[in-house]
């Protein structure tokens, strides 16, 4: 029908990333009205509007629910009730798109494309940057010493005889080459050496190379070994952080089934919990047989409630991929979304 110059109602949730519900604007000052919403769905909604030239008016539903139907009072809450019994005249939040629903609403097309999934806590390692080498690191801290003093040990016994070496090559000692033995080389001894193989290792460059050929010789040798044991020691760590982050028991719904020290659940009032019930699909139905077996420890009533409870306990709430995304990529960042998503479908209006 056409909507011009009509006023519609339109009922809404809180929902993070999509409904923002705040008597109060980003400047302080207070706000009514429809200046109290914000996020994603007032910007469609409110394009929507300009497009087919109607009004409208928000408000927040009551009791706080998206809706599902209630089997002990015949009726249907939160959202979906509003629309059904004309309170409001359509939806505009995060909605699922639904066969329950669709049986007592019009939908329109999905608005932005969803999925379930389940999140959990982290699991808390602790990685040291030694961790992968634990066992032995103080031989392999002993080993480099070693190194270290050796190669410097070959440079300080060196370099003394050079000066003597080019004299015998030359018959006296005025005839030595300028470019071979420098002033600044002659009393290079044992300590610069240390200091040179230690500045080798580390990768900060050398300040000066041994001036014969044997010395050379060993630093470039020096060199080499310090590149295979760097090369080797980032190899290893990159394998060892690859094995931690895969470290972890459960990484799909299937997982879940079969074990008892993770609880997991959904919201009491959840489109997902009314799915879990009817569904006919494993492992989803063995999920939802064993959540109401325990439905009094395991529903929570919003996803604030589940969130907290995922911090607190080892439990794992099923919800709308979008939101636990979100949640998942927000400070204190100690939440994980696992699993492929399931049940695919959409928000809409």
């Amino acid at each position: 029908s056409d909507l011009s110059n009509r006023t519609l109602r339109v009922v809404t949730i809180a929902a993070d990333g999509f409904v923002l519900i705040s008597d109060v604007d980003k400047d302080g000052n207070n706000v009514t009205g429809n200046d109290r919403f914000q996020g994603f769905c007032m910007d469609l909604f409110s394009w929507i509007s300009t497009e087919l030239g109607f009004k409208y008016e928000y408000y927040e539903v009551e009791d706080g629910q998206f809706g599902i139907y209630d089997s002990k009072t015949g009726k249907w809450n939160g959202m979906i009730g509003d629309v059904l019994y004309g309170k409001a005249d359509i939806v505009m939040a995060p909605l699922f798109i639904t066969s329950e629903r669709q049986k007592v609403g019009d939908f329109t097309l999905p608005y932005y494309d969803n999925g379930m999934v389940f999140a959990m806590k982290k699991t808390a390692s602790r990685c040291h940057i030694c961790s992968h080498r634990s066992k032995n690191k103080y031989l392999a801290y002993l080993d480099r010493l070693i190194n270290v003093l050796m190669t410097s040990n070959t440079w300080g016994f060196i370099s003394p005889f050079q000066k003597e070496l080019w004299a015998t090559i030359f018959g006296n000692e005025g005839d030595v080459p300028d470019h071979d033995v420098k002033d600044e080389d002659k009393d290079k001894g044992f300590w610069e050496a240390v200091w040179q193989s230690f500045v080798a290792l580390v990768q900060l460059g050398p300040e000066f190379l041994p001036a014969s050929l044997s010395g050379r010789i060993s630093a470039f040798f020096w060199g080499i070994g310090i590149l295979v044991a760097i090369s080797t020691y980032t190899a290893n760590l990159a394998a060892f952080l690859t094995v931690k982050n895969m470290d972890n028991s459960i990484n799909s719904a299937e997982d879940l089934l079969g074990q008892t020290e993770i609880s997991y659940g959904t919201g009491r009032t959840y489109a997902t919990w009314v799915s879990f019930k009817t569904t006919t699909t494993e492992p989803y139905k063995s999920l939802g047989v064993v959540m109401q077996a325990n439905e009094d420890s395991v529903l929570v009533d919003n996803l604030r409630e589940g969130l907290d409870k995922m911090r607190r306990e080892k439990y794992a709430l099923f919800a709308d991929s979008a939101e636990l995304d979100y949640h998942a990529s927000r400070q204190p960042c100690d939440l994980q979304t696992i699993g492929r998503l399931f049940w695919q479908t959409g928000y809409g209006m």
